[in-house]
Order: C-alpha cells, then structure tokens, then sequence
C-alpha cells in the first residue's frame, strides 16, 4: 500500500512538473508561438503484473524463448517491451528495428549487460563477446579482425579440417559397414568439431588425456551456466545459486579448466621462446600462439593481459563447437525432411568430386558448390545458432522506431522470428534453399531480415572459422554416403524439436542410416 501512496505521488508530480514545462514553453517566446513536445512513448507491452512484471507470458507460453517472444511481438508490435524481473528488455522483431538497433544506433547498443553467470567464465568480462563496450574490447576486436581469425589464418586450418573430417567419414563407414546400424550424427559431429577446434586453438601436440578432461569440464561447465538465474531478474535474489550450489560447482570446473589451460599456456610460451632466441618459424601456428604474441607485443598502444588470453581461448570452444555441429544436424535434417533438395545437393557434389577425381571434396573445391551454399543459407534463416543473438544494453536513451529506449535496457533481437516472417521471405516456414537464386541476401550484416550472425560492431568474429567447418564436413557427409531414417520412418515423422537453450540445437539425437557411396579407402 505505501509503494502504491508513493507511485500515485510520484505520477502526480510528473504531471505537475510536464504541466509546468509546457507553460514555460508556450510563454517563453514574444515572437512566435512554441509547444512542448512530448518525449516518444515507451514500447508497447503487455499487461504485467506486481513485482514478476512480464515472466508469466513467459511462462504461460511456449517453452522456447524465441518462440513466445514472437508470439507476444505478434501482438504487441515489432518493439516490445518487457518487465522481465527487475530487468527492462526490449525485444527487437522486425527487419526495420533490427536495422536502426545494429546500424543505426550500433554505437548506442554496443555493450553488453553483465550476466552473472558469464562473470567467472569469461574471466570478469575479459573475452570478446560478453565484454562491456570500451578500449579493452576494441582492442581485443582489433586483434581478432587483423589477427585471430583472418581468412589466411582460417584457410591455414585447412589441413586439420581434412584430417578431421576424413576421420569422421572413416568412422561412420566402419560403423555402418555389414550392419543396418544407426548413426548418432550428434555425437559424431560433436566429435569432428571438438577435434578442428582443439587443434586450431591448441595444435595437434595436445595429450589425448588433457583433451578430454578439457572437453569434459567444458561441457559440464555449459550444462551449469544454461537455464535461469534469478539473480539477473532480481539482484536481491544473487544469494539462490550459491545456497544450491550452482556457483560453487561452477567455479570447481573453472578451476580445473584453469589449470589444463595455465598448463597448455606454459607449453606454449616455452616453445615461442625457444623459437624466437634461435631465430626459427616453423609455420605452425595456432590460435592460443596468435593470443600469446598479441600479449607479448604491445598493440595499437595497448596492451592484453593473460587473463584475456584465457577468457578468449575459453570462448573459442564455447562459440565454436556447440553452434557448428548444430547448424550441420539441423542441415542434415532439414535435407532428409526434403529429398528433392538432397537429390540435387548429392548431385552437384558428387560432379564436382568426379571432376577432380579425387573421391572427396576438398577445401578448393567448395566454391564450385552453389547450391550446397544455399542449403546452408537456407537452414541458418530457419535455424539460426543463437535465435535471440547476444543481449545488447542500451548506453543512451534513443528512439527506435518511434519508441523511446531507455539507457540501461538489455535488447535482444530476434533473428529467428525475423527470418520466418511472411513480410519479408515467400513460404517462409519451408526449407527452399532455390530462394536464394532470386534473393540476393546474405548473412553477413548487410541485410537485415538475415541476421544469423548479427551484424554491426557486434557481429559474430569466428563467422568465416565456422563456415569453413560446416561447408568442408557436411560437403564430405553428402559425398560419401546416402542417408535414410531408421525403422521404417518417414521424412515427416521425423522430430525437429529445439533444445530450451541460448543456442538452438535439436532436442532429440539425429540418428540416420548410411550406406556408403565411396569406399572409406578412397576418401582417407
């Protein structure tokens, strides 16, 4: 009753103090006549309630987030706002709001709002993509942009995505010969990507055991972070994951995390060292190698600390693993809902392998493949890999589409429901990758109805790095076996259900029969 007393008093106030305003306004002037104009309204929301504020729509309504905040913008317009807790976030729908949010208004929406969880395992904020907008970030963009993640330093993995995804063909040709046995394309795509990332990020010397303590700790660690943290919604509450203890068991796999990578930074250091005083470049390269160099040699007048290093090492596998083997199973199943699209997507791999005559697809032979480009377009406008992108905070107020967002609101964009949207795409729910013969788009932060990988001074920087994993193993998969559904299934029958998690994976494990095409001798 006395929060309610002291809103009614502070409503009346407003109105008395904008009262005031538009009369000084209106006499301030002799010469000509001016009005107030009033500020633009706050988006449009839904009704709330005390305290909980918007979390029963969310509640109440589809467990998938992406899905319920397209289902409430449906009602309430493509700027929504909602009282998430204590939280203030606007949700972003349309192509048009997307635009002003990510080019617009980039520089206002650069920042990112501290998540509780991701303090310890970004190292207090020190990666690239959870770091609030400032000189540490930017450095660390720049080095990422001119350093980390080139196209050269891209195509220089290309020896390691070979041997990856050879292994991979070899292993599901050996599963599958002699026996109708189901292939787990989870698990093994799962595997491929943990593989290329691990050796890109760390070289091949990396002992077997080391890896996967690492992997093991890392997928733990991810199981602890997802999921709701009341502290976020209500900082009052902070105290809950500690009682349960969630930050505790958080905090024990970070440090065993640590300790692999304090202990594969040594190596590391020690080989650079011995390098540098004998004047040798043996050209092998690795991502952790760039990160250290970038520490030890001033960049554009700043410097990166060690714990940088770590926090972006940590986000190398956070980012590129889970996110890569999704867009590969959402593909594949996509294609098995679809056999006219897998019937030409084989053919025009299967023609370019019988031009080289090398029995397999490699890394030069990926441009001549036009519509396997097109399929991956395709399933990243229906599946994008983050629905919602990362959470931008709002650094000024500004207006977007007319509606006032205030300073300190978090945003999120959903890309998702933006890429379904009959306003922009024909037949938008359908898996049509020959839209893409007409429809010059594309995903790299121009077109803003096709934002799988945001865009702006936020866009994802291990774009290229990802590409280049899902073109090279999915190409090979296509190449080197036919693929058909277990029991008896049929293509609609099949479950393509999400996981309830930031990135969008499937919920159920995408197990198919392969018969191969090419012997395993041929492709190895």
């Amino acid at each position: 009753m006395e929060q309610l007393v002291l809103i009614l008093l502070f409503s009346l106030l407003v109105i008395v103090v904008t009262l005031t305003l538009i009369s000084k306004s209106s006499n301030s002037s002799s010469k000509s006549s001016s009005t107030y104009i009033l500020p633009a309204p706050l988006p449009p929301a839904p009704r709330q309630l005390p305290i909980i504020g918007h979390l029963h729509h969310l509640l109440s309504g589809d467990p998938i987030p992406h899905i319920s905040f397209r289902n409430l913008s449906s009602l309430h317009g493509p700027v929504m706002l909602l009282r998430l807790g204590q939280v203030n976030v606007v949700v972003i729908s349309s192509r048009e709001a997307a635009e002003e949010i990510l080019r617009t208004h980039d520089l206002c929406f650069a920042s990112r709002p501290e998540i509780n969880r991701a303090r310890a395992m970004t190292y207090g904020f020190r990666d690239i993509a959870m770091a609030p907008y400032g000189p540490s970030w930017r450095l660390l963009r720049k080095i990422c942009i001119t350093e980390l993640l080139t196209a050269k330093r891209v195509a220089s993995f290309a020896s390691i995505r070979n041997e990856a995804v050879s292994a991979l063909v070899e292993s599901i040709a050996a599963a599958a010969a002699g026996r109708k046995e189901a292939v787990n394309l989870k698990q093994k795509l799962e595997e491929t990507t943990n593989d290329i990332v691990t050796r890109a990020a760390f070289s091949r010397e990396s002992r077997k055991g080391r890896k996967e303590e690492f992997l093991r700790l890392l997928k733990d660690l991810i199981w602890q972070i997802t999921g709701l943290d009341l502290g976020d919604l209500f900082p009052w509450l902070g105290f809950v994951d500690t009682v349960l203890g969630v930050k505790g068991r958080i905090e024990g796999h970070l440090r065993g995390l640590d300790a692999i990578l304090d202990e594969i930074i040594g190596e590391h250091e020690a080989r650079l060292r011995l390098m540098k005083s004998e004047g040798i470049d043996d050209g092998n390269v690795d991502l952790l190698d760039v990160l250290l160099t970038a520490r030890d040699e001033e960049q554009f007048g700043q410097s990166i600390s060690i714990e940088n290093v770590k926090a972006v090492a940590l986000e190398l596998f956070f980012a590129g693993i889970d996110t890569t083997s999704s867009t590969m199973q959402w593909a594949m199943s996509e294609l098995m809902r679809n056999p006219k699209a897998m019937e030409k997507v084989q053919s025009e791999i299967r023609q370019v392998a019988a031009m080289g005559r090398k029995g397999r697809i490699e890394e030069e032979d990926l441009n001549k493949l036009s519509y396997l480009k097109q399929v991956i377009k395709e399933t990243l406008r229906l599946h994008p890999a983050v629905p919602l992108l990362l959470p931008r905070l709002c650094r000024e107020t500004c207006q977007v589409q007319g509606f006032t967002v205030p300073a300190g609101t978090r945003v999120l964009v959903n890309v998702w429901a933006i890429g379904r949207d009959s306003r922009y795409w024909d037949d938008p729910e359908e898996f049509l990758p020959e839209r893409f013969d007409e429809k010059m788009v594309d995903f790299r932060g121009a077109n803003f109805e096709f934002l799988p990988f945001g865009a702006g001074r936020r866009i994802c920087p291990g774009m290229n790095f990802g590409l280049a994993n899902v073109e090279l193993t999915l190409a090979n998969l296509l190449l080197c076996f036919d693929w058909n559904l277990p029991d008896g299934m049929r293509a609609r029958d099949l479950d393509m259900s999400e996981t309830n998690a930031s990135t969008s994976g499937r919920k159920v494990d995408l197990c198919l029969l392969a018969t191969s095409y090419i012997s395993a001798d041929e492709v190895a």
